[in-house]
């Protein structure tokens, strides 16, 4: 029995073992490379270069721009010492229990 590429079915059987293969050994290499200890390594790298770029590009931006920054800190400072509005004591559209219903003017069983 032969293909419409003129290829037999042991041909196509081989070829088929040879792409198992190289996939397996392609993965071979992927779990060698991602051991739990790499991808820790990588994740500290990358992480350290970001956080002290962002600490630079920070402090950077806060000293050439004096005044907004301290307008957002007094901002912040106002919003957290704020006196905090009364929590509803119910949800809005939530009935309390034994109240009539708005629908049929009736109580609910």
């Amino acid at each position: 029995m032969a293909d419409p590429e003129g290829k037999s079915a042991r041909d196509l059987e081989r070829e088929v073992i040879e792409e198992r293969e190289r996939i397996d050994t392609t993965l071979r290499e992927i779990q060698n490379r991602l051991t739990p200890g790499q991808l820790v390594d990588e994740v500290l790298r990358h992480g350290r270069g970001a956080g002290t770029d962002f600490v630079a590009n920070l402090s950077r931006t806060l000293s050439t721009n004096p005044m907004p920054t301290a307008l957002v800190g007094v901002g912040l400072l106002w919003l957290l010492l704020a006196p905090k509005p009364a929590a509803p004591a119910r949800a809005a559209g939530r009935a309390e229990p034994g109240a009539a219903s708005e629908s049929t003017g009736t109580a609910p069983s």
